[in-house]
C-alpha cells in the first residue's frame, strides 16, 4: 500500500540535477565511493501523471495501456545519524514520465536535507561531482524556479 508524503521545499532542502549516461546503481555506487556515503535502494517513488505533456510522447504506449498506473522512479537514500543529513538520489525519468517535466535535461536528482543551513557545503559537494567519472554535469537549482507540480507517493 502506498502513502502520500509531503515535502517542505525550504532552505533546509537542497537539490541538484545530475546528467549521467549510466544506470542508477552505477551512479549511486560511484557517489557512495567518492563521498563515502551508504546510499541504498528504497521503494520506487511513484508519481501520478496527470498531464500527458509531461511524457513528451516518450511513453505513449504505456500511457494508453495503464492510464491510472503511476510512473515509478528509482530512489536511493542514506541518513547520516552523526551529521543529521539525509542524502537521496532519484531518477527523473520513470516508467510513464518525468518526475520534473520541466527539468528533462537531468537524468537524476541529488537531494540533501539537513537540520541547519548548509548551502555552502552543498555547493562545494556538487562542484566535486565533476570529479566523478560517470557524471557529465551536476547543477544546483532553486525549486521556486521549477514549474512542475509533483505528486509523490512511496
Amino acid at each position: 500500500m502506498s502513502k502520500k508524503i509531503s515535502i517542505k521545499w525550504d532552505e533546509e532542502f537542497y537539490i541538484a540535477g545530475v546528467i549521467s549516461a549510466v544506470r542508477d546503481y552505477k551512479l549511486v555506487f560511484d557517489i557512495n565511493t567518492f563521498f563515502q556515503l551508504d546510499l541504498k535502494r528504497i521503494d520506487d517513488i511513484e508519481m501520478i501523471v496527470e498531464d500527458s505533456a509531461t511524457t513528451a510522447g516518450l511513453f505513449e504506449e504505456a500511457e494508453k495501456e495503464n492510464k491510472n498506473e503511476p510512473s515509478k522512479h528509482s530512489a536511493f537514500q542514506f541518513y547520516d545519524e552523526n551529521s543529521k543529513k539525509e542524502y537521496s538520489v532519484i531518477s527523473n525519468s520513470g516508467s510513464k514520465g518525468f518526475l520534473l517535466a520541466d527539468q528533462k535535461k537531468f537524468d537524476y536528482f541529488f537531494l540533501l536535507r539537513v537540520e541547519s543551513h548548509k548551502k555552502k557545503e552543498f555547493e562545494k559537494m556538487i562542484k566535486s561531482f565533476a570529479e566523478i567519472e560517470t557524471v557529465s554535469a551536476a547543477v544546483i537549482f532553486e525549486l521556486k524556479n521549477v514549474q512542475s507540480k509533483i505528486n509523490l507517493f512511496i
